[in-house]
């Protein structure tokens, strides 16, 4: 958008500069805001999981804390015996969690939200889901999230997808192999 509106800038810069000095008032706010969350964004990506806790409260806390800054409905469905993973997978799931609720909140004009941890069949399966507007079964351009996460989880042997819910919105699902911790 700030790119556009700087070529635009340029073409009117001589014709109309009233209206130049306006458009680049508006290409230097939304520059602003975009840092803005690009910080947050990597301040997130640096904070340590809480390495006391287990994948369970880790999700329980993240929750919390999503749902009181966005006042956005969060249910959690945990396990009621955590799942055997490593420190790695334990990463990659919260991430994923992390990945999901920030991208629920800037795009999915939501109103609920869940996140559903299970372990069967030797799998570690987590999803993220929305009642929001949804997208398209696969995006075209995936944002650097999402392929972050597809990285991730195929180091470890397991994949991620993203697919529109039945009843609206997204599911983003990590699936990882059960790997006993060393």
């Amino acid at each position: 958008s700030a790119a556009v509106q700087l070529e635009a800038i340029q073409r009117l810069a001589e014709s109309d500069p009233a209206r130049a000095v306006s458009l680049a008032g508006a290409a230097r706010q939304q520059v602003r805001q975009a840092l803005t969350e690009l910080r947050q964004t990597v301040g997130r990506l640096r904070d340590p999981v809480e390495i006391e806790l287990s994948l369970s409260q880790a999700l329980r806390r993240l929750a919390s804390s999503f749902q009181e800054a966005t006042s956005l409905d969060v249910t959690l469905q945990l396990p009621e015996v955590d799942c055997p993973i490593t420190p790695m997978q334990r990463l990659a799931l919260f991430r994923t969690a992390q990945e999901g609720l920030t991208n629920i909140q800037r795009h999915a004009q939501a109103r609920r939200a869940w996140l559903k941890l299970s372990c069967q069949g030797g799998q570690i399966l987590l999803l993220v889901e929305d009642d929001g507007i949804g997208i398209s079964p696969e995006p075209k351009d995936p944002g650097f999230g999402l392929l972050g996460l597809r990285e991730r989880a195929s180091q470890l042997g397991g994949e991620v997808t993203l697919v529109p819910r039945t009843s609206g919105g997204v599911v983003l699902a990590i699936s990882l192999p059960i790997q006993e911790p060393a």
